[in-house]
């Protein structure tokens, strides 16, 4: 690795590690470990979940650099290089924590912060949608033959995720990235947005961003216990309720919200992939605001007043 960074390079991968622990402690987690528990986790806490985004954090710094470094017509190069930041970033957390408790959202955020570092040398004006078209580009063949080689394997070679793509078509962090990070662009950032621009306290501009997430992901993590594809649908359909009665401005929707908490804790689902996309929809927002040089990042944490959520028994 790198020994010396851009102060460019340090400031996306601080925001990357930004994004990560304010998904970690947002409450409550909807099966997810939080602030206030471990959801229907018991082989990691917040502290574990601390401890990994400490250790990944460096990472995110050198994939940055690597992209405000690399040249623009050899793309493929960069993903492969990425892959073994990647695969480095991932010994280090099993080594530490025991447990996967970032590989996916791990692949997504060094594709962002690589691509931002690269498209922070442009003038264009999408920001968002520049760094996710970049971030795609990186990605897309290697991606591609990877889904390729799964329709070959058998079973037991695959990933749940992998799995997923080859009996349910659903593509994961993978379609994400394919995507242009449709979800993360189109459904987390108007999200967070909406949150902010009703000056909810950002603990629960979070919520809502999950929220919203959930009622759109097909998340494959929840296939990871239970190999069941309604999990899916059943969670869809729950934060779909969610929305249609408030979500986080209305008191019906904070009951349906806590309801929900309690119902994935006792049915030991997680929604991990859509945590993901709203620590991916989290960097994509801020940064955006970075580069056009508008809000500041800590003002706009000081919003609001947190909403007082009940605990799940």
């Amino acid at each position: 690795m790198m020994h010396k960074y851009t102060e460019g390079a340090m400031a996306i991968g601080s925001l990357a590690t930004f994004a990560l622990l304010a998904e970690a402690i947002a409450a409550p987690s909807l099966g997810l470990v939080s602030s206030q528990g471990t959801g229907s986790h018991k082989d990691m806490n917040i502290f574990s979940l601390m401890v990994s985004i400490s250790t990944l954090s460096p990472f995110f710094i050198e994939a940055a650099q690597q992209g405000m470094n690399w040249q623009r017509d050899n793309l493929i190069g960069l993903f492969d290089r990425l892959q073994r930041i990647g695969l480095t970033a991932e010994q280090k957390m099993y080594q530490i924590v025991k447990t996967n408790t970032h590989k996916g959202v791990l692949f997504l955020l060094l594709l962002l912060a690589s691509a931002t570092g690269i498209y922070q040398k442009s003038d264009k004006q999408d920001h968002i949608r520049g760094i996710c078209n970049l971030a795609r580009e990186i990605a897309k063949k290697r991606i591609e033959e990877e889904l390729a080689l799964a329709r070959q394997k058998e079973v037991k070679e695959l990933s749940v995720g992998l799995r997923a793509y080859r009996d349910f078509n659903l593509m994961g962090v993978r379609g994400e990235v394919l995507n242009t990070y449709k979800r993360s662009r189109k459904v987390g950032v108007p999200a967070i947005e909406t949150g902010i621009k009703n000056n909810l306290h950002f603990n629960d501009v979070l919520i809502h961003c999950l929220i919203s997430l959930m009622a759109e992901n097909d998340d494959t993590t929840l296939l990871n216990r239970s190999y069941c594809l309604e999990n899916i649908h059943e969670v869809r359909r729950k934060a779909k309720e969610i929305l249609n009665v408030g979500s986080v401005f209305t008191p019906s929707g904070c009951k349906k919200i806590e309801d929900m908490d309690l119902y994935l804790n006792k049915k030991n689902m997680s929604p991990g992939g859509s945590a993901d996309l709203v620590s991916c929809s989290v960097f994509l927002f801020f940064t955006a605001k970075q580069i056009k040089g508008r809000e500041d990042l800590a003002q706009l944490l000081l919003n609001g007043t947190p909403i007082n959520f009940k605990k799940p028994l």
